[in-house]
């Protein structure tokens, strides 16, 4: 992952702006050279009833590669956040815990089982949090990158080895061995 790509992040929200929803990219915005792209949306409240309240949410967890969770919002709605943990784990989403800010609130101990870090409210911590857990979830998932290159290296060695075969067979002459001995 280079820093020229903007890690996709989603916010949990309980589709209205909470302070410290609004907190995190102020957060997020202090610090240089830092690329993220906000796929939540507390403003898109769909009509319909509570599926389609999940549906969206899902949506929105599902275009990410963290979820960041500031910890306050979890006692305001706790079957809403506790879905939104359950996507973020169905879809492999490494969550960020935010301990609250400015007031001591419990984390409670199913954020503390499913979140792969929880910090504090500073800048860095929450930026570097971001960074190690998308480019984690990059290495882990990226069908271009880790992956394509061990199939490639297995690929080559698998193309030697019958390359390998097919002249050591009896009768047959070794061009390997014959440049060698010519020298070249």
């Amino acid at each position: 992952m280079s820093d020229s790509s903007p890690i996709r992040v989603f916010v949990s929200h309980l589709f209205e702006k909470h302070p410290d929803y609004l907190r995190v990219f102020e957060y997020l915005e202090s610090r240089d050279k830092f690329l993220y792209l906000n796929v939540s949306d507390p403003d898109r409240v769909p009509s319909g009833g509570k599926e389609a309240l999940k549906d969206e949410l899902r949506n929105q967890i599902k275009a990410s590669e963290v979820m960041i969770l500031p910890v306050s919002i979890y006692d305001l709605n706790r079957d809403l956040v506790t879905f939104q943990m359950d996507c973020a784990g169905a879809f492999n989403k490494p969550i960020i815990g935010v301990k609250s800010f400015g007031e001591t609130v419990v984390i409670h101990k199913i954020i503390l089982e499913r979140a792969a870090e929880v910090v504090d409210w500073n800048a860095r911590s929450l930026v570097d949090a971001l960074r190690q857990h998308a480019q984690a979830v990059m290495l882990a998932f990226d069908p271009v990158g880790r992956q394509s290159r061990l199939a490639t290296l297995a690929q080559g060695t698998m193309q030697s080895l019958s390359a390998f075969r097919r002249y050591r067979q009896p009768g047959r002459a070794n061009p390997f061995r014959a440049a060698r001995r010519r020298g070249e």
